[in-house]
């Protein structure tokens, strides 16, 4: 398929936007009060996430439903991807978490009233490690992220990224790294996934907000990437051993 630029842009914003509106739309539900599944815990979190990156995947298909400025960058790496559309790319990424970020913000305004707890309000928008120790929280961003890379490399090289298992095989594998790995730093995995919803944080007057935590933010941010390369050198070194 010949994708065009404006095609790209708006298929992973799209795709983007329903990914967060789902993914900080259940940290919502499961941290603010008088919701109908508050205090429903992780494991509903982390299949909330699952069901984001499935929904957002399908959305997205034309584009091949990326999501994740950490995916783009290795697709770029690995050349299915030119320059010019990598940032394409990019763009429609972070403009779609940043508007189903404010989405969110709009819909559980009420139950931000509710909600005295700061943390549980932050936590509805952007992660933060449950132990703060950068270099742990760094590294486990990293593996997390290449957890969810190399194998969606493997899934293009094998051709089944198809409209049916492509966003499924992505959303068993961000519930996967969820329900393993996510307890750690609230999984980002995503940098856009963090860094937008973290300024709708800053930037709109949510009741109850508290901190936006910018001293952890580089940790989503580079940690991801970190991964996405670390995922691309051992997929070349699978393919160098084949």
């Amino acid at each position: 398929m010949d994708l065009n630029l404006g095609g790209i842009f708006l298929s992973e914003m799209l795709g983007t936007f329903f990914l967060i509106l789902i993914g900080c739309g259940v940290n919502a539900s499961v941290n603010l009060k008088k919701t109908y599944s508050n205090n429903s815990g992780w494991i509903v979190i982390s299949f909330g996430w699952g069901m984001g990156v499935m929904i957002g995947a399908a959305v997205a298909f034309y584009s091949g439903g990326h999501l994740n400025p950490a995916v783009t960058l290795a697709m770029w790496a690995e050349s299915t991807i030119d320059t010019g559309q990598a940032f394409v790319y990019f763009a429609g990424e972070l403009v779609g978490a940043f508007l189903g970020a404010l989405l969110v913000a709009f819909l559980f305004w009420d139950h931000f009233k509710e909600t005295k707890d700061q943390k549980a309000v932050a936590g509805t928008f952007h992660t933060t490690p449950a132990i703060p120790r950068w270099y742990r929280n760094l590294a486990t961003e990293m593996f997390a992220t290449s957890a969810l890379v190399l194998p969606l490399l493997a899934l293009t090289e094998a051709g089944w990224d198809t409209l049916i298992l492509g966003p499924l095989f992505a959303g068993l594998l961000v519930l996967g790294i969820g329900l393993t790995l996510g307890g750690l730093t609230g999984y980002a995995i995503n940098p856009a996934r963090d860094l937008m919803p973290r300024l709708v944080h800053q930037i709109v007057k949510i009741p109850n907000k508290g901190t936006s935590n910018w001293q952890y933010s580089w940790v989503p941010i580079i940690g991801p990437l970190m991964g996405s390369m670390l995922a691309v050198a051992f997929y070349e070194l699978i393919l160098v051993a084949i």
